[in-house]
C-alpha cells in the first residue's frame, strides 16, 4: 500500500511538471544593476539583479546562466559604466552582445535612466550609444530617458535611484516598449 501511494504521488509530481516547466519558460528575470533590483521588485520578478554591476566589471555569462533556460531576461545595464568613456565602454559592450547572442536568451536590455549627477551628460551618450549598437541584433532595447523620468521630484536624494512610484513607471515603461515583455509579464 506505501508503494501505492509513492507512485501515485510521483505520477502526481510526473503530472504538473510540464506545466510547471511551461511556467518557467514563458517567465521572466531581471539582471543586471541596482536599477533592476528596484524593478524586479515593482513588478513582482525574480531577480538576479545586484548593486553596482557593471559591463566591464562583471560577469554577464554567469549572471544570464542563473536565468532559468527559456525565461525572458530583462537586462538592466549601463549606468555604472556612464563614467567610463565611450571608447573604454564599447568593448565590454561588443562583448556583452556577443555573451547574450552565445547564450541563446530573450533579452530585453534596459538602458541607464537620465541622472541628476555629474554623469547626466555620459549617461545620456550612453544610452544613445546603446541604442544604435543594439539595434539589428535581436535584443530589444528600452531607453529610460523620458519627461516623465526625467523629472527630479521622482528621485531619491541621490539623483539616480527610484521612488517606488517610479520604479512601477519603469516597469509600466517596459512593457509598453518592448513587445517581448507583453507574453510572459502580464502583471
Amino acid at each position: 500500500r506505501g508503494v501505492a501511494v509513492a507512485v501515485a504521488g510521483m505520477l502526481g509530481l510526473l503530472a504538473q511538471s510540464p506545466r510547471e516547466a511551461a511556467a518557467a519558460e514563458s517567465a521572466a528575470v531581471v539582471v543586471g544593476d541596482s536599477i533592476g533590483v528596484g524593478i524586479a521588485t515593482a513588478a513582482g520578478l525574480p531577480s538576479r539583479a545586484r548593486i553596482s554591476f557593471s559591463l566591464r566589471r562583471s560577469d554577464l555569462a554567469a549572471m544570464l546562466s542563473q536565468a532559468p533556460k527559456g525565461a525572458l531576461v530583462i537586462l538592466s545595464a549601463g549606468l555604472n559604466d556612464a563614467g567610463d568613456p565611450l571608447d573604454q565602454v564599447s568593448p565590454s559592450l561588443d562583448r556583452a552582445v556577443a555573451t547574450i547572442g552565445k547564450s541563446g536568451r530573450r533579452v530585453v536590455w534596459v538602458g541607464p535612466p537620465c541622472v541628476f549627477s555629474k554623469l547626466a551628460d555620459r549617461t545620456k551618450a550612453l544610452d544613445a550609444h546603446l541604442r544604435e549598437r543594439l539595434a539589428g541584433t535581436g535584443i530589444e532595447y528600452v531607453s529610460l530617458s523620458d519627461d516623465w523620468i526625467c523629472r527630479r521630484e521622482n528621485r531619491t536624494g541621490d539623483g539616480v535611484h527610484f521612488h517606488h512610484a517610479g520604479y512601477l513607471y519603469l516597469w509600466d515603461k517596459i512593457r509598453r516598449d518592448a513587445p517581448a515583455v507583453a507574453g510572459p509579464c502580464h502583471r
